[in-house]
């Protein structure tokens, strides 16, 4: 069925312009959710194939608004969808599903979290008309088969031993001086070692076995984050985060554990970032006008100094412009 979502439509105003329809469809809502998101498998899907879990969702919401979408752009409606997580995927979905099936021309996507959802030529194809936004370690864009089945070769393949005889140490070496008195601590050391050391005789046999169990399991069909992918990081420097262009291969074909791998994902947390990043944008576009303000003479008049700051605005509008029309993307300044 559908997924929940909404339409919003923001009509042409007086002063001229074109109006907008946003679909916005709904993902992840709660920490238990993001389970939902990392179990997947691959559904043919147009020309390739897709997240199975959303090619449905697609279909239908392209069953229910196509012609409405396809009437609102032939009246010079600009026609948005967006989502987060499973929403995100839908979302870019549908626009593929729109562009090449529905007759829209002008359709584009924004996706905030999205799971790998296309087959790579679909997902780099559709970096013209989609944008995903991934939020540092957010483990949704990193869950495919293939990285969780790395995740665990690598989990089973630790070897604890060294770091677990160190901490042992550690630990005897801050006990009482009655107790290292009474008992010699190079005895308990032996014992210690003893037990760790068949804990990881077992465990090396059990591993052995898990390891060809793995190795004989298919990845299956390899999917990529759809679209331009711009990945938002923790940074020292001002604001506390940066923004990259990245690609699906390698960034995101691997997970690492991390303390916030799942609530990178929350909405909350996306909308927090972004925030961030905003005010840094701002804050650059302030200083560049302070600075060129500061170059005119002290008996230039007022509106001298807001020609400047209208200036330097549109310098930077032009340069988000440019680099937009650069890599072939839409202009998301």
């Amino acid at each position: 069925g559908r997924p929940a979502h909404f339409l919003a439509i923001r009509r042409p105003t007086a002063q001229g312009g074109s109006g907008t329809v946003v679909l916005a469809v709904r993902g992840t809502k709660e920490v238990a959710d993001v389970l939902t998101d990392a179990l997947m498998d691959s559904a043919d899907f147009e020309d390739g194939y897709a997240h199975a879990g959303v090619v449905r969702s697609a279909r239908a919401l392209c069953d229910a608004y196509a012609n409405i979408l396809r009437d609102f752009e032939a009246q010079g409606f600009d026609v948005v969808v967006v989502g987060h997580s499973l929403g995100a995927a839908t979302a870019a979905a549908m626009t593929v599903r729109l562009r090449k099936s529905c007759g829209l021309k002008r359709v584009r996507c924004a996706c905030y979290g999205p799971p790998p959802t296309f087959d790579p030529t679909t997902a780099q194809e559709s970096a013209s008309y989609i944008v995903s936004v991934v939020h540092d370690d957010d483990m949704i864009p990193r869950s495919q088969v293939s990285s969780l089945l790395g995740l665990y070769r690598e989990l089973i393949n630790f070897d604890w031993l060294p770091a677990a005889k160190a901490e042992s140490r550690a630990l005897l070496e801050v006990t009482p001086e009655w107790f290292r008195k009474a008992v010699p601590m190079s005895e308990v050391a032996a014992m210690i070692d003893d037990t760790l050391e068949r804990q990881m005789s077992s465990r090396r046999q059990r591993r052995n076995i898990l390891n060809s169990l793995a190795g004989n399991s298919s990845a299956g069909q390899v999917l990529q984050v759809p679209g331009y992918v711009v990945h938002m990081y923790r940074s020292d420097g001002p604001g506390g985060y940066g923004a990259a262009r990245i690609s699906s291969e390698p960034h995101l074909s691997t997970m690492d554990l991390s303390m916030t791998m799942v609530t990178d994902h929350l909405l909350d947390s996306y909308i927090d970032a972004l925030r961030s990043l905003v005010g840094i944008a701002e804050s650059m576009r302030d200083e560049d006008a302070r600075r060129a303000s500061e170059l005119l003479p002290e008996w230039a008049p007022a509106q001298a100094q807001q020609a400047v700051t209208s200036g330097i605005r549109m310098a930077h509008r032009a340069v988000n412009w440019l680099r937009a029309a650069a890599h072939s993307r839409p202009d998301t300044s």
